[in-house]
């Protein structure tokens, strides 16, 4: 016996390698996400003047990648979490 019945046992804590790992894994996402926010934006100002681009040419290739997104995370994601396991993936 001495099972509570459910609760989960806590994460140990990191070391070794994983004590690094994880702070630069951590700003690299940061950074990763910031540069494509600024890409992103970069894009809308420029897109127009650059590639001709109206306004419903803008919003389809917003649109377009906001789709792709949605896909990745309800068809790709899980998979790939199925496949690695959670602290892998």
């Amino acid at each position: 016996g001495g099972g509570d019945g459910g609760s989960v046992s806590p994460v140990p804590p990191v070391v070794g390698v994983g004590a690094v790992a994880q702070p630069l894994l951590r700003l690299l996402a940061v950074m990763l996400g910031w540069s494509l926010t600024l890409s992103v934006s970069t894009y809308g100002l420029f897109a127009p003047f650059a590639l001709g681009y109206g306004q419903s040419q803008l919003s389809a290739t917003f649109s377009a990648g906001a789709a792709c997104t949605i896909l990745v995370q309800i068809a790709l994601f899980p998979r790939l979490v199925a496949a690695l396991g959670e602290h892998l993936a």
